[in-house]
């Protein structure tokens, strides 16, 4: 009997074991509350985030938010011919500015290229950045002044570059209140022209009638007024303009049959009777040259011929008798342009000839 119960609690034993050796062993559940996507997972992942940027914030404002790289975001737009980018960095644009445009920058002859920032002095809300780049194949050194504004969401920095001391074109048209400057017309009447820099400019003028040869500026800083002074000079269209101009003054005298057309330079004298009415016939047409004479335009003299014919009695011996006189004589203008419309007030240089 004990051996068998001793047997009974042997197996027993070994059964529990085996039982035992089945189990399972784990970790303990994991809490719901922090499961990916539980409110408390991303409140903290949210923390973390926040955290990670305020860290960063210095880092960004040194090397990204900084006035250094506005100065070269800048001055690489003006180099990409891309104004309104360039204007967005300024601290009070003029939307007006004709010449702040890409047309402007594209037709320049020369914009920044190689460039770099020197030095950059930071007093507070306030900066000075130095930089030099290449303009026109010669290196320039360019200062810039800016400003911090208020930071972006209250940490990231914002520098612009000020605005109020810009370069000028300070441009005189004689005869005109308009110049081209790289292509783009402007006016000149409203005061100097301001520019973007550093960048290269032809300023000239060129109408139907009057054109004038480019002036070339480059212009590398501000606070800077370049004076240009253009002296236009008559195209050959307006030399074509006055010579029809003279030709139908001259054809109108000669419809006239009296023997000193009104309005005219040339004229028949006599003391006999007329007889019948004259006749005018344009025989030479005078050759048109223009020149400037103080501030007038004025046709330079030159001769033309027209024959008067009529017939005349004697008032002596009442002999009648035909007449055909060639009647030759110098004559200038002045010519008056108005828009598209050139006219012209005729003298005559030197006495009317008479028969």
């Amino acid at each position: 009997m004990a051996r068998m119960t001793d047997r009974a609690r042997t197996r027993g034993s070994r059964t529990g074991a085996r039982a035992r050796g089945n189990r399972t062993v784990g970790r303990p559940a994991a809490s719901p509350e922090w499961l990916p996507g539980s409110p408390r997972t991303l409140l903290v992942a949210a923390l973390v985030l926040v955290v990670l940027a305020a860290a960063s914030v210095p880092v960004l404002n040194i090397a990204v938010y900084s006035p250094a790289r506005t100065v070269e975001q800048y001055l690489h737009a003006v180099a990409d011919a891309d104004a309104g980018r360039a204007l967005g960095l300024l601290d009070a644009p003029n939307a007006q500015w004709r010449t702040l445009t890409d047309e402007a920058l594209q037709n320049a002859p020369s914009l920044p290229q190689d460039i770099r920032i020197a030095h950059t002095e930071v007093d507070g809300d306030t900066a000075t950045v130095t930089a030099r780049a290449n303009l026109a194949n010669s290196t320039q050194e360019l200062t810039f002044d800016l400003v911090r504004l208020p930071a972006t969401w209250g940490l990231w920095n914002r520098w612009v570059i000020r605005a109020d001391d810009w370069p000028h074109l300070d441009i005189a048209v004689d005869g005109s209140g308009t110049a081209e400057v790289n292509g783009v017309t402007v006016p000149v009447t409203d005061g100097p022209v301001p520019v973007l820099f550093p960048a290269s400019y032809n300023v000239g003028f060129s109408g139907d009638y009057f054109r004038a040869d480019a002036v070339h500026v480059d212009v590398t800083g501000p606070a800077q007024t370049h004076e240009v002074t253009l002296e236009p000079e008559p195209t050959d269209a307006l030399r074509d303009a006055v010579d029809e101009a003279v030709r139908a003054h001259l054809d109108g005298c000669a419809e006239q049959k009296v023997l000193m057309p009104t309005g005219c330079t040339f004229g028949y004298e006599t003391e006999n009777e007329i007889l019948e009415d004259p006749t005018w016939t344009v025989e030479e047409y005078p050759a048109v040259t223009l020149e400037e004479s103080g501030s007038d335009l004025r046709m330079k003299p030159a001769e033309a011929a027209l024959t008067v014919r009529t017939r005349e009695r004697d008032i002596v011996t009442a002999h009648a008798f035909d007449i055909e006189e060639e009647i030759r004589f110098s004559m200038t203008a002045t010519v008056l342009v108005d828009g598209t419309a050139v006219r012209i007030v005729p003298s005559q240089a030197g006495k009317t000839l008479a028969g």
